[in-house]
């Protein structure tokens, strides 16, 4: 069975009389539908990943060009535990 068939099937018994409404979907629609939610939360911990390894990298390159004091440190490794506390949140919930 291929991708598009499942989703083109379930489109089409939505929108058919007594299709979803009746309150027998077959184990394909419900498996497409939870598939579907499993995919974008993938998608959505993804992307937070992608901008949270911006975040820490433009930071690290800072501590290779900031000013050599304790106070330019803190501030930057203090950016970096923040980032990495959203880290930690974002993959929390990954199960």
């Amino acid at each position: 069975m291929q991708w598009d068939h499942l989703v083109n099937a379930y489109e089409g018994h939505r929108y058919l009389p007594g299709g979803a409404s009746d309150g027998r979907e077959s184990r394909h629609f419900v498996f497409v539908r939870e598939f579907a939610s499993v995919i974008s939360l993938l998608q959505d911990k993804a992307t937070a990943l992608i901008e949270i390894s911006t975040d820490i990298t433009r930071i690290v390159e800072e501590l290779g060009t900031c000013d050599f004091t304790s106070e330019a440190f803190s501030g930057l490794l203090g950016q970096i535990q923040k980032t990495v506390r959203c880290l930690h949140q974002t993959l929390k919930y990954v199960t």
